[in-house]
């Protein structure tokens, strides 16, 4: 299993790519009370999905951080995820898209997405510091299961769990008393480290049919009592709703097997599309007013998020024929 190629992941991530490309849709382009249903739905586990799914995939590759040395391992994650958020989020953006020439309002706007990303790209580069959390945590770990320090067995057996908690403290610590910032986000450490346990304990062949429906059932219920702003209840129930969300749509994915080859191609190139439709997004943006039933402007609205994904990947792939485009914008050879 740890080689092997999970389809319902690649089509977990097909999913949520398009979610993302819907939400943004309905953030920039559409108004109405159908809209802000679909929003509240979508804004109130997207994000989260995403780090679960990435500690779920980082677990699966846990066996590299004791067998591969530091630099390739970091170089590797850098490449893949900070770069295309400099490229994008300090560069294109600012310069080419939006046509900021002064030098002195530059410099300004790079410090500050610096400090607070934004255009869209923050994902990028707060997976890649999940990342290095991450490997420090498991860097700790193997110190404790080879070193010989602790003889307890227990210590040693949940020596991953025990780091986890302790850098998920030690992030919560430092966000709320000395430098709160996205860098520092524990509610997406928390989605992280518990993809990588939903792995670590094969909780997708686990856990019964009748609970994952009422999980849905739970999150269901619990998204009208969820609003987009930042206020300390909120992230908490989002994070709730996320780890409703997240496993559940890992089982039924692997339970039913679909067949979504068309949604698995989005899944494996959701970079791209993530960072592509953000062009469309913003440059095209436009007020359009819209009230009909929520349920079919969703299906309306996942379609076209579908269409543009497509149509983001068309792009990426010309974009990645030109020399060196490929690993400065999008962090693949």
């Amino acid at each position: 299993m740890v080689g092997e190629r999970l389809n319902y992941i690649d089509q977990a991530k097909g999913i949520a790519i398009i979610l993302v490309v819907v939400g943004h849709l309905v953030q920039w382009n559409f108004t109405g009370e159908s809209c802000k249903v679909i929003f509240d739905y979508i804004y109130s586990f997207n994000m989260p999905l995403f780090f679960f799914i990435s500690g779920f995939l980082a677990y699966k590759s846990r066996f590299k951080i004791e067998s591969v040395t530091l630099i390739p391992l970091f170089k590797k994650r850098f490449i893949g995820l900070a770069l295309p958020f400099f490229s994008w989020g300090l560069f294109v953006f600012p310069i080419v898209v939006s046509g900021n020439s002064n030098f002195k309002e530059l410099l300004s706007e790079w410090g500050r997405n610096l400090m607070f990303p934004e255009y869209g790209y923050w994902f990028l580069i707060v997976l890649f510091c999940m990342h290095v959390y991450y490997v420090v945590a498991c860097l700790l770990s193997n110190f404790i299961k080879h070193g010989g320090v602790i003889k307890y067995r227990f210590f040693v057996k949940y020596s991953d769990e025990l780091f986890f908690a302790i850098i998920l403290i030690c992030i919560w610590l430092l966000s709320h008393f000395l430098c709160p910032s996205r860098y520092l986000s524990s509610r997406y450490l928390i989605m992280f480290f518990m993809g990588c346990l939903f792995y670590k304990y094969n909780m997708v062949q686990r856990i019964p049919k009748y609970v994952v429906g009422i999980m849905v059932i739970i999150f269901v219920l619990l998204v009208p009592l969820w609003h987009f702003n930042g206020t300390e209840s909120n992230i908490a129930l989002s994070t709730i709703i996320s780890l409703l969300v997240s496993p559940a749509l890992l089982c039924i994915l692997s339970y039913s097997k679909p067949k979504m080859n068309r949604i698995s191609y989005c899944g494996t190139n959701s970079l791209e599309i993530y960072i592509i439709h953000m062009l469309f997004i913003r440059i095209l943006s436009v007020a359009v007013h819209i009230n009909i039933n929520s349920l079919f402007l969703m299906i309306l609205l996942f379609i076209v998020g579908y269409i543009l994904s497509y149509i983001s990947i068309v792009i990426a792939n010309i974009f990645k024929s030109i020399p060196y485009c490929s690993i400065l914008l999008f962090g693949k050879k």
